[in-house]
């Protein structure tokens, strides 16, 4: 067996680095991710179009052609305002697309950070602008509609984790979030649903309820990673007739851990980041892949971050076969890690699968303080990681920052130095994919 450095993984699986040609300091290109098939979403929060609007935003359309991924377009909302960070949050099916800027100004209102979403969609030609969202309600100065999002088929979720709803019991609830739910009806998106939590009472609030989204046909997982004074807490809700029901919270963590601040969805599995876990040191962070049973979602395996300062969870991914974590604090720069899931011969029973012991991929030399995983995001065999932090291919001192394109089943099969002698396939995506403990050996969830 030939063993590699994690920096000769990287170059061997590494398909791509992305790039914005027209990318400058501060941009935070790659700060969120999105993939479907061909098509892929970078945004860059920080892009400042026209002085002295700084940080309204941008998101960047690459198509990959050939095998290679090629800048297709450069898109912005409509009347945003200094700050509204557009490409905070992105999500791609198809040719349809949606774009979150939660800083954006509700000029209707007159509120600040009241949030905005906008819907474009692929002609076969160019990305044109479809319609903007924004809460169904009275948008109010820090809402954040549009921190989060997420979309499958006709139907979008945008998060508001900044919403102060009321109460049941009557009061405010401060920052407890909410989640908005969009159909289209074939010429329009249209509001349907609001999701909440279902703590009771004052239990809500300061939830930060709509942090992240994933999305999967009718099964929704909803993150608030301040619920429980920051322990965190998972949502899942389920569509039934057409109507979006709450199935199970997922929570009882300790105070700080920050479960839900990233949240992925693939079948039968949830992985869940929490970036404030102390297990491995203070923020080493964690992520949690739970499995469904046909009845309820149990935790399944618990992966841990390796040092201090690592935030391993800060961002995660899934693929079929696959758990990617980013820990964008790990090294001073950032890494992704990857995990391999054995189904064990019965691919009926989750609660039976194996989650093999991981690897760490970084480069070989990146910028200090890139950020590598911040964001992640899968699509088939393909993963992809953003490093908003990263350094301009002009000047590798100033932070334009970048995102990375992996090929998954070349990731997890090549052995890693640490690895001689043994069958592991794990990989670690910094940021966007949390941290993991260093396990050399197959266990058993």
């Amino acid at each position: 067996m030939v063993a590699l450095s994690s920096s000769s993984v990287w170059a061997q699986c590494q398909l791509q680095q992305l790039v914005a040609q027209d990318g400058i300091f501060n941009d935070s290109f790659g700060a969120a991710v999105a993939i479907d098939g061909d098509v892929a979403f970078i945004g860059a929060p920080g892009v400042q179009w026209d002085e002295p609007v700084f940080g309204s935003g941008a998101a960047y359309v690459f198509r990959r052609a050939d095998g290679a991924w090629i800048e297709e377009a450069k898109l912005a909302g409509l009347d945003l305002d200094e700050g509204a960070r557009f490409g905070a949050s992105v999500a791609v099916d198809g040719a349809i697309a949606v774009v979150g800027a939660p800083g954006n100004r509700n000029f209707a209102t007159d509120q600040f950070r009241s949030g905005s979403a906008f819907v474009f969609a692929f002609n076969g030609v160019t990305w044109t602008f479809q319609q903007k969202l924004g809460p169904p309600d009275f948008a109010e100065l820090g809402d954040q509609f549009g921190q989060a999002v997420a979309m499958d088929g006709n139907t979008i979720l945008v998060g508001r984790p900044g919403d102060d709803r009321t109460c049941p019991i009557g009061g405010g609830c401060a920052d407890a979030g909410m989640v908005q739910v969009y159909t289209f009806d074939g010429s329009n998106w249209s509001f349907g649903q609001t999701l909440t939590s279902t703590r009771p009472g004052f239990e809500s609030a300061f939830t930060h309820f709509g942090s992240a989204l994933a999305l999967d046909g009718d099964l929704a997982v909803v993150g608030a990673p301040a619920t429980g004074s920051g322990s965190g807490s998972v949502f899942i809700f389920r569509r039934i007739g057409g109507t979006w029901q709450p199935e199970q919270e997922l929570t009882e963590y300790l105070l700080g851990d920050f479960l839900g601040a990233s949240v992925a969805l693939h079948g039968d599995v949830i992985l869940a980041g929490a970036p404030g876990d102390d297990s491995a040191g203070l923020d080493a962070g964690a992520a949690y892949a739970f499995v469904f049973n046909g009845s309820t979602w149990t935790e399944a395996r618990k992966f841990v971050g390796t040092a201090p300062g690592d935030r391993f969870g800060a961002g995660v991914g899934l693929t079929e076969e696959s758990a990617w974590v980013g820990a964008p604090g790990e090294d001073g720069r950032g890494a992704v890690h990857v995990f391999l899931r054995e189904r064990n011969g019965t691919p009926v029973d989750p609660t039976d699968d194996y989650w093999t012991s991981e690897r760490s991929l970084a480069p070989a030399a990146p910028s200090a303080d890139a950020d590598i995983g911040t964001a992640c995001t899968t699509s088939g065999t393909t993963v992809l990681a953003g490093a908003p932090s990263e350094g301009c291919p002009s000047d590798p001192t100033r932070f334009c920052g970048t995102a990375y394109v992996f090929n998954a089943p070349v990731c997890v099969s090549v052995p890693t130095l640490d690895q001689v002698g043994l069958v592991v396939f794990a990989v670690g995506l910094m940021g966007a994919c949390s941290g993991v403990l260093w396990y050399r050996r197959a266990r058993r969830i």
